[in-house]
């Protein structure tokens, strides 16, 4: 199995063989540029979308979201946990409020209901009639 050190000596007789060596610092100048201007690009989208971000945070705060609390000018994630937790805990009370009015009365809440006729399934178990005894 080939190590990175037989790799890195491969890549250097490659570069000697070829004569690739004398492009290197021109391919480590375009690599620096590249990375600059990317960076400047990175910075210029973000001072571009921050007013929109802070426009929208102050319209969820001022409609009386906490879920976009910030701290230090940054969305604590923390806030949103707990208004997460919070409105789980109010589904959670409705849904029990509404099961209650669901669910059928329990039995010993109603009259009791006519007594059915009954069966052979309802025949006790020993084979023993009760109206023969």
């Amino acid at each position: 199995m080939i190590g990175p050190l037989e790799i890195v000596i491969l890549l250097v007789i490659i570069l000697l063989v070829t004569g690739l060596y004398r492009k290197l610092p021109a391919l480590g100048r375009s690599a620096g540029t590249g990375a600059r201007v990317g960076g400047e690009k990175a910075r210029e989208f973000a001072d571009r979308t921050a007013p929109k971000a802070k426009e929208l945070a102050g319209k969820a705060t001022a409609k009386g979201s906490e879920v976009g609390a910030k701290v230090s000018d940054r969305i604590d994630p923390a806030a949103i946990g707990r208004k997460a937790g919070e409105g789980m805990r109010e589904v959670r009370d409705v849904r029990a409020e509404f099961k209650g009015m669901l669910d059928p009365p329990a039995k010993g809440d109603k009259a009791p209901a006519a007594k059915p006729e009954a069966t052979e399934a309802d025949a006790p178990a020993d084979g023993v009639d009760g109206d023969q005894a």
